[in-house]
């Protein structure tokens, strides 16, 4: 945290997936080890949980006073690529 303060314009930037929104957290069984395991259901809650982590540093340097810090978390966007072809239907690609 401390080179963050010092560093003029610092960003931390989380790169995201729209995936997130499919996600749930279950902070008693993050690893699935009581609930079905599925890629998408994992990936999904991997997401979710880098976006919940991008909210509450943004909420710790706010209460800390600190507000030359910027804490973003984007999605990428599509791109033409072979990646998540045999995922699911809501990230093929062609």
């Amino acid at each position: 945290m401390p080179s963050l303060r010092r560093a003029p314009g610092a960003r931390v930037v989380y790169v995201s997936s729209i995936m997130h929104t499919v996600g749930s957290l279950d902070l008693g069984d993050p690893s699935f080890a009581r609930r079905k395991f599925t890629a998408t259901a994992a990936y999904g809650a991997s997401k979710l949980a880098g976006v919940a982590f991008v909210k509450e540093l943004e909420a710790r340097l706010q209460a800390a006073g600190v507000t030359d810090v910027r804490v973003l978390s984007v999605h990428p966007g599509n791109v033409v690529v072979r990646y998540g072809v045999a995922c699911c239907a809501c990230v093929r690609l062609r």
